[in-house]
């Protein structure tokens, strides 16, 4: 392990926090903030990472911190305050997995969706989007535009779900004739 040697401008910077000074703690937030928010996004679990911000467990870590104002003269170095400030990080992110992944109470891998899926939530809505509807209707429009009566007649019925046959019949024509005129028009769309 490398030697460690003592900082006086981090000795001074504690010895501020520890007599009070108000504007000591934002620095020691600013200067070793990001180590905590390493080790808490190090160790934090997947599946308890939809009930917890990271932040809410460095602003824990600071809040222990400030409580154990005491143990700041244990610290002769950065990198012990860091070493200190990072397995407080690791405890707490720790603690709070085995409460939500192990306790029965609050374990997150008992958790059931509502609607009663079990894969990943749905994020999309079931009914097309009102843009999509005015798209869909637009194409409908471009497609029987100046198309003959009994065009439209085929083409309204196979929206509507009827197969070749079901047309035929409903408008007296033959099944060929049906496909014929669908792939007409099939073919204006794709072009």
């Amino acid at each position: 392990m490398p030697t460690m040697i003592p900082d006086p401008e981090f000795a001074a910077l504690l010895e501020r926090f520890k007599d009070g000074n108000e504007d000591a703690f934002p620095e020691l937030v600013e200067k070793y903030g990001h180590h905590v928010i390493r080790a808490v996004r190090r160790k934090l679990n997947r599946a308890i990472r939809s009930k917890f911000d990271s932040q809410d467990f460095v602003q824990a870590v600071w809040a222990t911190f400030f409580e154990h104002r005491a143990r700041l003269g244990e610290f002769p170095t950065s990198q012990e305050l860091v070493a200190y400030l990072s397995q407080i990080a690791r405890n707490k992110v720790a603690d709070e997995s085995r409460r939500r992944l192990c306790s029965q109470g609050k374990n997150v891998n008992r958790e059931v969706r509502l609607d009663g899926s079990c894969g990943e939530p749905q994020l999309t809505a079931r009914t097309p989007s009102p843009s999509a509807v005015f798209i869909a209707d637009e194409q409908w429009n471009h497609l029987i535009k100046g198309e003959p009566a009994h065009y439209r007649q085929v083409i309204e019925l196979k929206r509507e779900g009827l197969s070749y046959l079901q047309i035929a019949d409903e408008l007296g024509l033959s099944s060929k004739t049906v496909q014929r005129v669908l792939k007409r028009l099939n073919e204006k769309v794709v072009h």
